[in-house]
């Protein structure tokens, strides 16, 4: 398992498709925001959206409907909400639990991080949906390495996932920063672009 590149006319975005009934994605700098959209819901009406005023903070909304949040994090068991958070640099945190059909999707910068925002994601999935850690799936998003970043993101968080009894982690180490012809990077760039970080339960016909 591993992010798929997918490419379509001028656009290029990542594509997970490590687990099954769901769909998570990464958009690219590569291409129009509207084109990526329009490809991964195959033509098909865009999907309603769950998105996030986000603020560097630990808050995690549980949605059932689409419409904008305040805080760093989503969940849902809702199949007809997209979840989707914007990130150059900070961590996109995909949770899937398979079991009791649930996801999440976390917003984990320096702040997050230090907040703990997996650990309380995992949190609010036990509390929410009866979620148990030891069968939850975890999947990072690119963003900056610790090579160019005073914090490392990817191995505090995977701490945070093992230490809540995570065993099925997904991180493929691709760095925002040392990519600048695929990601945006803040830090790189001072930039006020995004890449999207999508997630939803079942797939749109065909998807």
């Amino acid at each position: 398992m591993y992010w798929k590149k997918v490419r379509s006319n001028s656009s290029l975005w990542l594509e997970w498709n490590g687990w099954e009934g769901v769909k998570g994605y990464f958009s690219t700098r590569v291409g129009k925001l509207s084109d990526f959209y329009h490809n991964i819901s195959r033509g098909e009406p865009e999907n309603p959206i769950a998105y996030l005023r986000q603020t560097h903070s630990d808050k995690i909304c549980v949605v059932s409907s689409p419409g904008e949040y305040d805080g760093d994090g989503l969940a849902t068991d809702n199949p007809e909400v997209v979840l989707r958070v914007k990130v150059a640099d900070c961590l996109a945190i995909y949770i899937y639990d398979p079991i009791h059909d649930a996801i999440c999707l976390l917003h984990a910068g320096k702040r997050g991080t230090e907040k703990k925002i997996l650990e309380k994601g995992i949190i609010c999935l036990e509390d929410t949906y009866d979620s148990v850690p030891s069968t939850l799936c975890v999947l990072f998003s690119p963003s900056i390495c610790p090579n160019c970043f005073e914090m490392d993101l990817w191995s505090e968080n995977e701490e945070q996932a093992r230490s809540m009894g995570v065993k099925d982690m997904s991180n493929f180490r691709i760095c925002t920063y040392e990519n600048p012809e695929l990601f945006y990077s803040c830090r790189r760039d001072r930039c006020k672009e995004r890449m999207h970080a999508v997630l939803w339960l079942q797939p749109l016909t065909n998807v």
